[in-house]
């Protein structure tokens, strides 16, 4: 009798998004110098928040699509974390330095 195990085809979502969220709450906790979540509820700050959490999320999955063609997808789905976080934060910090000159 053999045992055949089959691949999901699910997104791995969730690994990227808990990665994300906790980058973007620890960013949120060291941002200039407060070392507090005490704003975190004003609508400009969940804004920022969001910006930041979609740039990781859409950089860790660029990554993750191209991981994958290379490796299996255990180690794509935490090469696209190692790569896609500083990628994403970069960007956008990018995005807004370009909003604001």
């Amino acid at each position: 009798m053999n045992l055949t195990l089959q691949k999901s085809g699910a997104h791995p979502i969730v690994p990227l998004a808990a990665a994300a969220f906790l980058i973007t709450l620890l960013l949120f906790f060291i941002d200039e110098g407060n070392y507090s979540f005490e704003n975190i509820t004003h609508p400009g700050n969940i804004v920022a928040l969001s910006f930041y959490f979609m740039g990781m999320m859409l950089a860790q999955s660029i990554s993750l699509a191209v991981a994958e063609r290379f490796m299996e997808r255990s180690k794509a789905v935490l090469t696209s974390i190692i790569i896609g976080i500083p990628v994403g934060v970069m960007a956008t910090i990018f995005f807004f330095l370009a909003l604001r000159g």
